[in-house]
């Protein structure tokens, strides 16, 4: 029982230590981003996705310096658990507004709330192409018809016999 309690201590200092190093990991990456911007964060980080918190840091570092796809490679082939990367990676997702990708995504890992709310936000989205598309014909026709009048108006006034 005691080399029990023993290893479950060590494994919190571990774990505790693991997190500092992550956070530090962090500070450093934002001090590159102040001095050299994005990019340069952005590739720091790329080598040392081994942490939820760096994840979500390199996450954050993508969205802004506008690399989610960039940031979508490196999410997926980061070396932490899955559910780990989930949020991060939907959340890129959601700036490309990929959002039936991102219900597989979440259907893959088995959260049905972000699946359902990720998947009725594509039918909207669908939904709203649809009715746009719909709306360009129907104003195309509409210039179509206007500019037809116009034309028959104009050959009605120009074939009237002059009146003096």
């Amino acid at each position: 029982m005691r080399a029990v309690a023993v290893l479950l201590a060590l494994a919190a200092a571990a774990s505790a230590q693991d997190y500092e190093r992550a956070k530090a990991v962090c500070a450093e990456a934002r001090e590159i981003r102040r001095a050299q911007g994005y990019g340069k964060a952005i590739e720091f980080l790329e080598p040392r996705l081994d942490h939820p918190v760096i994840v979500k840091e390199y996450a954050d570092c993508c969205l802004w310096g506008g690399e989610e796809e960039r940031g979508l490679r490196g999410i997926r082939g980061a070396a932490v658990p899955a559910k780990h990367r989930l949020e991060a990676e939907i959340g890129l997702l959601k700036r490309l507004f990929r959002f039936r990708e991102a219900a597989e995504v979440a259907r893959g890992h088995g959260w049905r709330e972000a699946e359902a709310f990720w998947g009725a936000e594509a039918a909207l989205r669908d939904r709203l192409h649809a009715r746009a598309g719909r709306a360009r014909w129907l104003a195309a026709a509409g210039v179509l018809s206007l500019l037809g009048f116009w034309a028959v108006v104009r050959r009605r006034s120009s074939s009237a016999p002059a009146t003096a």
